[in-house]
């Protein structure tokens, strides 16, 4: 059920966002999974590598946001210039 519910949330999500929208909720979703998973299974696994790429992975993530919400805001100051 929980699977179903995610995927129903991403296609909504995808079908009434923006592409940005879409990429800052994936990552939200992804540190709620992991977090999740952290306290339902066997926190003994937990090592200094797994925190490490889960670190570059979730920096990864926010700087591919970071860039894309820059991208969109230059492009909306230029659409506005143009307008003028």
């Amino acid at each position: 059920f929980f699977a179903v519910a995610i995927n129903h949330s991403i296609y909504y999500n995808t079908s009434v966002n923006s592409p940005l929208t879409q990429s800052v909720s994936a990552q939200v979703k992804d540190a709620l999974l992991f977090l999740f998973s952290f306290f339902i299974f066997d926190r003994n696994i937990v090592s200094n590598t797994l925190v490490f790429g889960v670190l570059v992975t979730f920096s990864g993530g926010v700087l591919y946001g970071y860039v894309k919400y820059q991208e969109h805001v230059s492009t909306a100051a230029y659409a506005s210039k143009e307008t003028e």
